[in-house]
């Protein structure tokens, strides 16, 4: 996935579950999320902004009624088309940062999101 990226630095791409989680794995990331069972609904998310040629938003969904809803979901936006500024807002939009589903946010590589 890494590769992929790097290969096409101005491409947007959208990985989930397994391929997700493999590349949160290999930026070191993966360990952010608490992935204990909730009984309610819940999303986690970090911000991460250290790739050389993307800003990735990487989400944990849990406690979803379908067991395929929940999992990892990793939106990758070239910095070639997205300023810091402008993927910041993107991400805070998406998670609706007011939400009460969104349990926990971290960012690396500048600062905390904000709505």
């Amino acid at each position: 996935m890494i590769e992929k990226l790097e290969g096409n630095p101005h491409e947007t791409f959208e990985f989930n579950d397994d391929e997700a989680e493999l590349l949160l794995f290999k930026l070191g990331i993966v360990d952010r999320f608490t992935r204990k069972p909730s009984p309610e609904e819940a999303t986690q998310a970090v911000v991460y902004r250290e790739h050389r040629t993307h800003h990735i938003l990487a989400l944990y969904y849990s406690g979803q009624p379908e067991k395929e809803e929940n999992g990892f979901v990793a939106l990758c936006f070239p910095k070639s088309k997205h300023s810091q500024l402008t993927f910041d807002k993107m991400a805070a939009k998406f998670l609706n940062l007011n939400s009460p589903t969104v349990q926990k946010v971290e960012a690396f590589g500048g600062p905390p999101l904000r709505n």
